[in-house]
């Protein structure tokens, strides 16, 4: 009986392959742990990585917002995106993407 050997590709190879699967979102980031410390920039480089554009801002140009124990006034101001602008924002809180 042949045995058969599994390749397994690079990891460099792997990024190449999905660097710009996130091409078409534009996130906004806004993500603490509980013992207040921000984790924001290391989910935007994350993100940057997979070809998604990510805002400092949270403008109408936003797609997604990934939030996760971060400042109250985010989950108001994209509230009142989604209801200025009547459009479907993926929110994400606590493992929960909710589609508005």
């Amino acid at each position: 009986m042949m045995e058969t050997l599994q390749i397994i590709p690079e990891e460099d190879e792997i990024w190449s392959k999905n660097k710009d699967i996130l091409k078409d979102v534009v996130a906004y980031v806004d993500v603490w742990d509980d013992f207040c410390m921000n984790y924001s920039e290391i989910w935007r480089e994350k993100l940057e990585d997979l070809g998604a554009k990510v805002q400092r801002r949270l403008t109408k140009s936003v797609t997604h917002v990934i939030y996760k124990d971060g400042q109250a006034r985010v989950v108001k101001i994209v509230t009142r995106v989604v209801k200025f602008y009547r459009k479907n924002l993926i929110f994400g809180e606590k493992r929960k993407i909710v589609n508005f």
